[in-house]
Formats: structure tokens, C-alpha cells, sequence
């Protein structure tokens, strides 16, 4: 019974709110936020925020003068159905809001400014890109996808579906590897989550 009882811990370890509005063909993601629960998330002005779910009901505590989800928070609720979740997405009508384990990724960089020195890069809220392939111009018939080669993530043209690196068309940098940037860390490779306004989605549960 308790390596039972483990398994059920591990499998549900990082299981997290994840916004989806960036998908190929076959709707897997290629860009998205995942807000892990049962993590605290760090927020400018000293705030932070801690999210947790019973089933499909999630609950925040927001904590307005805190750093480290210490003192006393403010609790709202909400449902992982609920529709308003998807009027934070940049588009609401490609946006999907589901509770599941994030997919695989090849690099993340925070949506939360930090100080110049990245000191909660940890505990940030992060848009995560994953290396499928998806169709990046209608008109012309191109695909994309995103690629951790050479110390950064960069997005690479295809003239088809398949993203084949023989028939790449160019490359072009996203960012660098592992660097703090104006208060944002920038990292490739899956670490320890098409971008959601963070403040706008916060404004749902104030």
C-alpha cells in the first residue's frame, strides 16, 4: 500500500491551472502558462499569490504585503469552467483553461517584473514553449517551432509540417539562455510555465 500511496503523490506533484492559447495542428501546445498549485507565486510591490483546487473549484490567497504568501491573504474562488478565466487569455476564443500536468517544454522566461538581479525567478509566473511544430504563416503555407540549440531558444521557418532541420528556412534568436533581463529571467531546458496579462488575470480574483 505505501508505494501506492507515493505514486499518488508524485503523479499529482505539479499538477497546475494551464492557460493553453498557442496550439498546433493536432492541438498540442506550443505556448503556455501554468500556475502550479500549492506553490507561491511571486508578484511586484511585495505581493504574492498561492493557488490551490478541489477538483474543479480553485481557490487563490493573494497577499498584498507579502513576498512569501506570509500573514493574512485574501481568498477568493472561482471554477476551472467558468468562462470569465478565458476573457484573460490575449485571444478568449483559442484559450483553453484546464487542470493537468504541463507538457514538456524547451524554455520559459518569466511574465512578472522582478528586481534587476532576478531574486525571485523561482517563484515567478512563466510562459513555457514546447518544440512542436505549428503553422506560423496562413498565407504562405510556413511552420514554426521553437528549438534550445547553442545557448539559446530560438524559433526556426519551415516550409512545411513537418520541421525537418535539413529543410529549415531560418532561425531567428528569442532569447539567451539563463540570463536575467531587465528584471525577467530568461532559461532553456525543462526546469524544477503566447502570453497571459498577469495583472489582468490577478484583477479576476480582487
Amino acid at each position: 500500500m505505501l508505494h501506492i500511496v507515493l505514486f499518488i503523490t508524485f503523479a499529482f506533484a505539479n499538477e497546475s491551472l494551464v492557460f493553453t492559447a498557442l496550439t498546433d495542428d493536432n492541438g498540442d501546445a506550443v505556448g503556455f502558462i501554468a500556475i502550479e498549485f500549492g506553490k507561491c507565486y511571486y508578484y511586484k510591490n511585495n505581493a504574492s499569490g498561492y493557488f490551490t483546487h478541489d477538483g474543479d473549484k480553485i481557490k487563490v490567497k493573494l497577499y498584498e504585503n507579502s513576498s512569501s504568501c506570509s500573514g493574512v491573504g485574501i481568498e477568493q474562488t472561482t471554477n476551472v469552467n467558468d468562462d470569465n478565466l478565458k476573457n484573460y487569455c490575449e485571444d478568449a476564443n483559442s484559450c483553453s483553461v484546464e487542470i493537468k500536468q504541463p507538457p514538456k517544454y524547451i524554455g520559459s522566461h518569466s511574465i512578472v517584473d522582478d528586481d534587476e538581479n532576478c531574486t525571485h525567478s523561482d517563484n515567478t509566473i512563466r510562459a513555457y514553449y514546447t518544440d512542436k511544430c505549428y503553422r506560423c504563416n496562413k498565407n504562405n503555407g510556413q511552420y514554426c517551432n521553437y528549438i534550445h540549440e547553442s545557448g539559446y531558444v530560438w524559433e526556426s521557418v519551415y516550409p512545411n509540417n513537418k520541421c525537418e532541420l535539413d529543410e529549415r528556412i531560418s532561425r531567428t534568436p528569442q532569447w539567451k539562455c539563463d540570463v536575467c533581463n531587465d528584471g525577467f529571467i530568461f532559461q532553456c531546458g525543462e526546469m524544477s510555465t503566447f502570453v497571459i496579462p498577469v495583472l489582468i488575470l490577478l484583477s479576476f480574483f480582487l
